[in-house]
């Protein structure tokens, strides 16, 4: 049962989402440690989602259609947000110099830990994901803590997932191209996640 809770989540990390680009876009602006933070702070908002699946919370976004469309809306706005800063980040001129470099680095670790949380708390499909998975791993026999490590599993694999990925994405290799073409992959990022952030929308009308 674990095995499979395992590779559901493992897949389920790797699909393109908003919260995927954000710590791409992080790791490669910032560093592993802002990529990291904004991997933990997915994985803080993955806790909320689970709690909320085990505790039967999230029955009431199935049965109140108006909650389910606030939380999407207030998720939308704020990709919306991420988005329009990455555009209008300041164009490259070649290298970046010291002081623009400083400037990259100096990105608040809380900051990037809210960014990440904000962005996938709001995100109603992981919640719905979790009712999903759960009402086919869990029955009413099933004991409190073997669920609560059902949800455990889910959130450790999540952010060992995203985790990976910033260390990643904020390699050497990554980050040098990054910093020749930023001015561009910045704008790239910033349109998928507005793009992103309209699919949300036009899914709830």
């Amino acid at each position: 049962m674990f095995i499979e809770l395992f590779i559901i989540a493992l897949f389920a990390g790797i699909t393109p989402g908003p919260d995927l680009f954000v710590v791409i876009k992080n790791s490669l602006s910032y560093g592993v440690r802002i990529g990291l933070a904004t991997a933990l702070g997915i994985a803080a908002s993955n806790v909320v989602h689970i709690s909320l699946t085990i505790i039967g919370i999230s029955v009431l976004v199935d049965q109140y259609p108006s909650l389910n469309t606030g939380i999407k809306i207030i998720g939308a706005l704020y990709i919306v947000w991420i988005g329009i800063n990455a555009i209008q980040s300041s164009p490259s001129k070649g290298e970046k110099n010291e002081d623009q470099d400083k400037q990259k680095e100096l990105k608040p670790f809380f900051k990037a830990f809210r960014e990440g949380f904000l962005i996938s708390v709001f995100n109603v499909k992981p919640l719905l994901f979790f009712v999903s998975i759960f009402s086919q791993f869990i029955d009413p026999e099933t004991g409190t803590q073997i669920r609560w490590l059902y949800g455990l599993e889910m959130v450790l694999t999540v952010g060992l997932l995203f985790s990976t990925i910033a260390v990643i994405a904020s390699t050497f290799i990554f980050r040098k191209y990054y910093n020749k073409y930023a001015y561009w992959i910045d704008r790239i990022f910033g349109i998928v996640l507005i793009l992103f952030a309209i699919t949300i929308v036009f899914s709830v009308f």
